[in-house]
């Protein structure tokens, strides 16, 4: 397996429903939220990556504000689908899994 790494901006994380899909699918249900802040007049300029808790068990749960912005998470949550199904489907085959077993840790 490579390892070639490379930096993901902000505006990928945003724009390719990273940052929707990692909120909605795993912070959000721990009462967790992954936030990026940037630069309102340029996206792009280096983000502060923020984590925030809330005390109510029940976690986060996103209401769209409008029929655009759901037609948009849709959009984003899309992108991250065709973003993140072959490389689950990669992992799966190489490794025999998609997320790590603790076990596959050890030294």
């Amino acid at each position: 397996m490579g390892n070639k790494v490379r930096e993901v901006s902000a505006r990928q994380m945003i724009d390719d429903g990273i940052l929707l899909e990692a909120n909605r699918q795993f912070f959000h249900p721990l009462g967790l939220v992954l936030a990026v802040t940037h630069d309102a007049e340029d996206i792009d300029m280096p983000a502060k990556l923020s984590l925030s808790i809330t005390d109510d068990l029940e976690g986060f749960e996103y209401t769209a504000r409008d029929a655009e912005d759901m037609a948009l998470k849709e959009t984003k949550a899309h992108r991250f689908y065709v973003f993140s199904l072959p490389r689950q489907q990669a992992r799966l085959k190489a490794l025999g899994y998609s997320e790590q077993p603790l076990e596959t840790m050890k030294p």
